[in-house]
């Protein structure tokens, strides 16, 4: 409150909106991330506080509020995103398919993925290319 007095003495009604469309499910999840790296109280009110900073700049609680303040301070933190993730770890599946691959006598490769892979033949071609790619990748920044 004292660091929004101003905006409260000069229009309180506008306060109680902002209030009002906080997120606060939204907000809950992404601190959850948070667990082990900072109190969760410290770090709701922290996130609770940019909101209400972001109204107070003229942006009052009948506009919606951008989230692409999470994904700065992800990247600021060095922290993959959901989708950054999502591709390490098809990356590190198509590594072990080539691996299998390679260990297989020729022409068995087909019916290894059908019968044992629990994924359809294309989607394991996806992920060795994929792991080919990264591999190429990083040879070439080496």
């Amino acid at each position: 409150m004292r660091a929004c007095s101003k905006w409260i003495e000069e229009d309180a009604s506008s306060w109680f909106d902002a209030w009002d469309k906080i997120p606060l499910g939204f907000i809950l999840w992404h601190v959850q991330e948070l667990a082990g790296k900072s109190h969760m109280r410290h770090a709701l009110a922290g996130a609770m506080y940019l909101m209400l900073v972001h109204y107070s700049r003229g942006k009052k609680a009948d506009r919606d509020v951008g989230y692409d303040f999470i994904r700065r301070v992800q990247n600021a933190e060095g922290e993959l995103t959901k989708r950054e993730l999502q591709r390490e770890e098809a990356i590190a599946i198509g590594r072990e398919f080539i691996a299998v691959k390679e260990g297989l006598p020729y022409g068995e490769w087909f019916s290894w993925v059908n019968e044992r892979s629990g994924f359809s033949y294309g989607q394991v071609r996806r992920y060795m290319r994929l792991a080919r790619e990264a591999e190429k990748t990083s040879r070439e920044y080496a």
